[in-house]
């Protein structure tokens, strides 16, 4: 049984987001298959930075912009954060950032 098992739901999104902290973030990168690097963090710094100012989860093009424009501008589309977050990089993302899950499929 995960450490996380009682603190995810069923998609992998932490139930009460205000537990994130960045040692839960490491457990979900690394359920997700990701280890967490520099590039990473700044990506999830950067997620809950647009978080906490909008209160908006960045879907796909949006997340792709932030990353681009606050993290580092040789990331310019889906293709390169597929290669860092996998398959559903904003969803992905957003999990390890400790957001809530968007209404909308990301």
């Amino acid at each position: 049984m995960s450490p996380l098992s009682k603190e995810l739901d069923e998609e992998g999104f932490l139930i009460d987001p205000k537990r994130w902290n960045p040692k839960i973030a490491v457990l979900i990168a690394r359920s997700e298959g990701i280890v967490m690097e520099d590039l990473e963090w700044d990506v999830i710094h950067s997620l809950r930075d647009f978080y906490a100012k909008t209160e908006i989860v960045p879907l796909s093009r949006a997340f792709v912009k932030l990353v681009r424009e606050e993290v580092n501008s040789s990331i310019g589309n889906s293709l390169d954060l597929i290669k860092i977050f996998g398959q559903s990089p904003a969803k992905t993302a957003a999990k390890i950032a400790g957001l809530p899950k968007s209404s909308i499929c990301i």
